[in-house]
């Protein structure tokens, strides 16, 4: 495998747009080809980007040395599975399946091949909650609030917010303190009927750890404003990350340099980085070093966090 990777990209919309041009100034990659069911999108894509165009998922894998998989939600698992049939390391945009029974087949089909599969839980490159991250290890953690508010779109119309939005917020929070969920409780509603999915969801549960940590979460796509905000509450102070400003604020009292009894916010410097270009990097270092678990957020380290999205919406919707 030379240095330079062929990365194919299965879905040429607005993410599938995303990873295109990402990957076509990214040192070591090259755009190989753009699938699409709607030829025209992908020939738009391509053209855009340097690369070929297809509609053919079979000759979009083939001669690529990773995939990315950018599709429709509901397609994700099914396109993996393809792809992995193939032997090629793929990336699967966040959901990397949306039942369990999808889940399960995924990571089965990646273990028996020994293929790298990681899935797009982007906000953990976001330098905002590497820098936070930082800032927390080794501190004992009481509570995590996040809020992830937007406007609502017909971007993504197959997924609920809780899968679309939430499903960030709880991978940030899993990352920072593991654990098990016990005491879920969730609701929700919609604007447009009975059988809609919940666009507006706040869910609160007890993270199990040796020092149980309270999390509570807020998505909602109903807002004509955007949040991308986590609170995270320590035994020693406060830390504030912005996702969508890329800002970190920490109570002073958690600085090296801070007052030890100091609550008032500060701001804290953060390293500018391009979070989609770090999550593409890394999955490519991981491919090259022929080590699976260092692809990123591999689908095995990412089940959990669907399984909370699941049990909120098992909450939300019943059997």
């Amino acid at each position: 495998m030379s240095a330079s990777l062929a990365v194919s990209i299965l879905g040429a919309g607005v993410m599938g747009g995303n990873h295109a041009r990402t990957l076509a100034a990214l040192p070591g990659a090259k755009l190989h080809r753009i699938f699409d069911t709607d030829a025209a999108r992908a020939e738009t894509l391509a053209a855009q980007t340097g690369a070929a165009a297809t509609a053919d998922l079979d000759q979009a894998v083939a001669g690529a040395d990773a995939v990315v998989i950018a599709a429709s939600s509901s397609a994700h698992a099914a396109l993996a599975q393809r792809v992995i049939a193939a032997g090629k390391p793929v990336l699967i945009e966040k959901p990397f399946a949306v039942t369990l029974p999808e889940a399960e087949a995924v990571i089965g089909k990646a273990e028996k091949a020994g293929v790298p599969v990681a899935t797009g839980h982007v906000e953990r490159f976001n330098p905002a909650f590497v820098t936070a991250q930082k800032l927390i290890q080794g501190r004992r953690l009481l509570a995590i609030d996040g809020r992830r508010l937007n406007v609502g779109s017909n971007r993504i119309l197959d997924t609920d917010v809780v899968i679309d939005l939430m499903i960030h917020d709880i991978d940030a929070a899993v990352a920072l303190i593991g654990g098990s969920p016990q005491g879920l409780l969730a609701q929700g509603f919609a604007v447009a009927g009975e059988g809609a999915k919940r666009d507006h969801v706040l869910a609160a549960w007890t993270q199990a750890t040796p020092d149980p940590v309270r999390v509570s979460m807020l998505g909602s796509r109903l807002v004509p404003d955007r949040v991308r905000e986590t609170r995270v509450l320590t035994d020693d102070g406060l830390v504030v990350i912005d996702f969508l400003t890329r800002t970190v604020q920490a109570s002073e009292s958690l600085l090296p340099d801070g007052q030890s009894d100091g609550r008032a916010l500060v701001p804290v410097p953060v390293q500018p980085q391009e979070s989609l270009a770090a999550e593409l990097t890394q999955f490519l270092d991981g491919i090259r070093a022929g080590k699976p678990e260092a692809v990123g957020v591999t689908v095995q380290a990412a089940l959990p966090v669907l399984s909370l999205v699941w049990a909120i919406q098992q909450q939300l919707y019943g059997a």
